[in-house]
């Protein structure tokens, strides 16, 4: 008999892609209607921690913080880089984690969902690109032929 409701764990990760995807969807309509804004964005993404890296940096933290309390304070604060490296364990074993159900609602986003911005952004450089390359310039003709380096060709520079 299959259990009618699904684990809250499961319902949490699929409530974090549905608003994960809204925030995406948002983000590049932005981006679209202000292209001079994708750069800063690309450099924000790029330095931006996916749920894997910032549950490792916030355990290391945990465990470092609870090793110096462990010395200064008493042995009870060793349970606290313990339970760092619990939650660690149990995340790389499962794949899946209450601190990782955390993360996400905490607003932390999977390397997938960053790399899909990403390239949904690229996207969006290209068609601004191809776009501005193929705008007529002001002679009648279209800017299609020309060079980034060098700017559009002229006329006048195909006879020399």
């Amino acid at each position: 008999m299959a259990n009618p409701t699904p684990h809250p764990v499961y319902v949490a990760e699929r409530a974090a892609r549905r608003a994960a995807a809204r925030v995406q969807e948002r983000n590049i309509a932005y981006y679209a209607a202000n292209p001079r804004e994708i750069h800063d964005r690309l450099a924000e993404l790029d330095s931006e921690m996916d749920v894997e890296r910032a549950m490792d940096v916030y355990a290391l933290r945990a465990a470092a913080i609870g090793a110096v309390l462990s010395v200064l304070r008493g042995r009870s604060w060793s349970l606290v880089p313990l339970a760092a490296a619990a939650m660690l364990g149990v995340q790389a074993t499962t794949g899946d984690s209450a601190l990782r159900g955390l993360m996400r609602r905490l607003g932390y986003r999977t390397a997938q969902e960053i790399a899909a911005e990403e390239d949904a952004l690229m996207n969006l450089l290209d068609e601004g690109t191809e776009q501005a390359q193929a705008r007529p310039n002001a002679d009648g003709g279209t800017t299609a032929g020309a060079d980034p380096a060098t700017g559009p060709k002229s006329p006048a520079s195909s006879l020399i």
